[in-house]
């Protein structure tokens, strides 16, 4: 992995914000695989910091080119959505932060076939999330810096992030984490047994396991976007 160093007048245009998906127009870009996961394995509550790891990898025969921003957010954006498939609104930092009419410097960043580049963000300082609930997040990869609606961009794959209203004090949330922090893993259940779960755990408003079976990915692709192949689970 080799890096130089550059500087744009403005990356973003002023006035413009990130976009919550494929920009109209515009191509996907060349930048091998870009995934995301949650840094820590844990219960999140209203108002923690949520810590991300996005990662690139360059997964071409060739060597992979891209320019990474000391502002992060020219290179990164998150669309986040409830269970309802409603958009979370941007946090006031990163709207701020795009759209400084500052010069972005930036460095010229170059992977070799296998490498991977990695980084870790608070997911709070992109999205402002003003309620608990069940949230599908995805980020997108600008490799080439964000200069408006058209610049080349790179999907993620989708999480589901489970945010609890918040606590009073330690000892509640240690409660909280005792009650509900094993990780809920699906089981080969048949179907009709598939159903009745489900339906209970509405019932009784456990969206977490409400969820388990559900593929959300399907339930949030436009019709017109082609399926995905399955993935491992």
């Amino acid at each position: 992995m080799s890096g130089g160093t550059g500087m744009s007048d403005q990356a973003g245009a002023s006035g413009q914000q990130g976009g919550t998906g494929s920009p109209q127009g515009a191509a996907p870009a060349p930048t091998g695989t870009f995934t995301v996961r949650f840094y820590e394995k844990k219960i999140y509550f209203l108002g923690d910091e949520i810590q991300v790891e996005a990662s690139i990898e360059n997964t071409t025969p060739d060597t992979l080119r891209f320019r990474v921003a000391d502002n992060r957010y020219y290179n990164l954006d998150f669309d986040v959505r409830t269970a309802t498939n409603l958009a979370v609104a941007h946090a006031k930092e990163f709207t701020m932060g795009r759209n400084s009419d500052q010069p972005v410097f930036f460095r010229e960043m170059s992977l070799e076939p296998g490498e991977n580049y990695s980084f870790v963000v608070d997911l709070t300082k992109y999205i402002d999330f003003t309620d608990a609930g069940l949230f599908v997040v995805q980020a997108l990869w600008y490799p080439d810096l964000f200069r408006g609606p058209g610049s080349p961009v790179t999907q993620s794959n989708r999480m589901t992030l489970n945010i609890k209203p918040p606590v009073m004090g330690a000892e509640e949330r240690a409660r909280v984490e005792a009650e509900t922090g094993a990780l809920i893993a699906r089981a080969p259940l048949p179907p009709d047994e598939v159903v009745s779960y489900t339906i209970t755990a509405r019932q009784k408003s456990q969206f977490e396991k409400f969820f388990l079976y559900l593929d959300l990915e399907s339930l949030l692709r436009p019709s017109d976007d082609p399926p995905r192949p399955p993935s491992a689970r």
